[in-house]
């Protein structure tokens, strides 16, 4: 009876590890790069209130902490069309493993390469960089106290999601035009 208990542990030793390397060598390929970038472009997207494009691939490279790496994002201007906000040449970022199982994502080592930013002013008053409003709804959400919060006051922009991040820029330009 103890044999048989070691070879069902063995068996299930192996599967397991078989899996887990079958799941790394998927999230490492390069031939997922582009559904992993539409995955971050739309996170992205949600999370700063704007679109993303993300016209690279995306790498991620496991441990405890997730190395992502993007390359070629694109951030369109909302209110001037035919204009890019931002361009930036690759972006990378650390994710915890255990906040992202845990659901609570928070960037850390966030680094900009080749970024160009351009603000905007035409000839109307439109600037490149504004955002289009986020309506508040009409059903007031609860708080962590029970109480229910003034939705004009909730934000849900990049400054919520950028809150306390040092981002390393390098080899990069800012326009300013008005």
């Amino acid at each position: 009876m103890l044999t048989w208990m070691r070879r069902v542990a063995v068996i299930l030793t192996s599967l397991l590890s078989f899996t887990l390397i079958v799941v790394w060598l998927l999230l490492s390929s390069s031939l997922f790069a582009t559904p992993r970038a539409d995955l971050t472009a739309r996170f992205l997207s949600s999370k700063l209130g704007r679109s993303v494009e993300i016209n690279g691939g995306v790498s991620v490279k496991l441990s405890p902490t997730l190395h992502i790496s993007a390359e070629g994002l694109t951030l369109p201007s909302q209110s001037m069309a035919d204009v890019s906000f931002a361009e930036i040449g690759s972006v990378q970022f650390d994710v915890a493993l255990d906040d992202l199982l845990a659901g609570h994502i928070q960037l850390y080592n966030l680094q900009a390469n080749a970024a160009r930013i351009e603000l905007l002013v035409d000839q109307n008053g439109a600037k490149s960089w504004a955002a289009t409003e986020i309506k508040p709804t009409s059903v007031p959400a609860i708080g962590n106290s029970g109480l229910a919060t003034n939705p004009s006051t909730q934000k849900r922009n990049a400054t919520d999601f950028l809150a306390d991040q040092r981002i390393q820029f390098s080899n990069s330009n800012l326009v300013y035009q008005d």
